[in-house]
């Protein structure tokens, strides 16, 4: 195959980056962040590798592989 314009580095990786993001969000956000919630908790702080809840995380520790990985 011939390179083409599209074919750019600095896109590509770009690219890669903002989907890891969107994945991490999802991942701890919506899997953990809603089940902290319906367990009656409060998310107190995210980062990009963790979120913590008000409640027990044992309670929530499946959550975000089912929503988000």
């Amino acid at each position: 195959m011939a390179k083409t314009e599209s074919d750019d580095l600095a896109t590509t990786v770009a690219t890669g980056v903002i989907a890891a993001l969107a994945q991490f969000v999802v991942h701890e956000v919506v899997g953990h962040g809603s089940a902290c919630v319906l367990l009656g908790g409060w998310v107190l702080a995210v980062g990009p590798l963790w979120m913590r809840c008000s409640v027990d995380p044992r309670l929530m520790a499946f959550a975000g592989p089912a929503f988000g990985s």
